[in-house]
């Protein structure tokens, strides 16, 4: 017959389980905190350390709302005309008086189901930095580039570096077959926005933060060298005049 465990067994198995819990936990601590040391820290080795703004050029921004970092680029340029590309039939409304469009990258189900911050849920967030699911680009057309501030950092750069900055975020939409962007239908914050299928994998280490430095580092500008958090975005950025 079986033996009822005594109760001296019951308290060792549960001492092993607390044990066994608080380890985890305070394993789980020091993780977050090395992932935050990073990101902050890391932010502050530079990238093309050469960069200076060309007021000859084009003028972006970058802007973030304390958990994005989105890129904000002119619609139309001598060098790209994004209408080739975006149509005005994917937004709500006339979207003719617009000039500027921000880009941002991000987890495709936690850009469609956390609308606002309070509609955030553990598991889209868990899922999202596991690298579980799609990806998507959000683009929010502007009338002006927004003001110089705490959230956001105007910068110049040369017509070559606005071309490779396109290419590279033209590089992150998902194409049809007849190289037609692939719009998600019904989907909008307002009614001047819009978001698209995209490429890549959204993860832990490779944040929607991230995408936005990697575009600017590649297209030449100066950025911190591992960005996963808006604020450290701006690390490296040059500072707007004035600082």
């Amino acid at each position: 017959m079986p033996t009822t465990p005594s109760p001296s067994s019951r308290w060792l198995a549960l001492r092993s389980w607390l044990r066994r819990s608080a380890i985890a936990a305070a394993l789980l601590v020091l993780l977050t905190l090395l992932y935050v040391v990073a990101g902050y820290g890391l932010a502050w080795i530079p990238t093309n350390t050469g960069f200076r703004p060309d007021r000859s050029g084009v003028e972006i921004a970058v802007l973030h709302n304390g958990m994005h970092a989105d890129l904000v680029l002119p619609l139309q340029t001598a060098q790209h005309n994004w209408w080739e590309l975006l149509s005005p039939d994917d937004f709500a409304r006339d979207v003719s008086d617009f000039r500027y469009a921000s880009f941002g990258w991000g987890n495709r189900a936690f850009y469609l189901e956390t609308p606002t911050w309070s509609e955030v849920r553990v598991t889209t967030v868990a899922k999202a930095l596991m690298g579980v699911g799609d990806s998507a680009l959000h683009i929010d057309l502007l009338y002006g580039l927004p003001a110089t501030g705490a959230r956001c950092r105007r910068i110049w750069v040369s017509g070559e570096q606005y071309g490779r900055l396109v290419d590279g975020v033209r590089g992150t939409f998902a194409l049809t077959d007849g190289g037609q962007l692939r719009v998600i239908p019904g989907i909008r914050y307002y009614d001047s926005d819009a978001f698209y299928e995209a490429v890549g994998r959204y993860h832990l280490f490779r944040t929607c933060n991230v995408w936005t430095s990697g575009v600017l580092r590649a297209s030449g500008v100066r950025t911190g060298w591992w960005t996963p958090f808006a604020d450290s975005v701006f690390a490296q950025l040059p500072a707007a005049e004035g600082d």
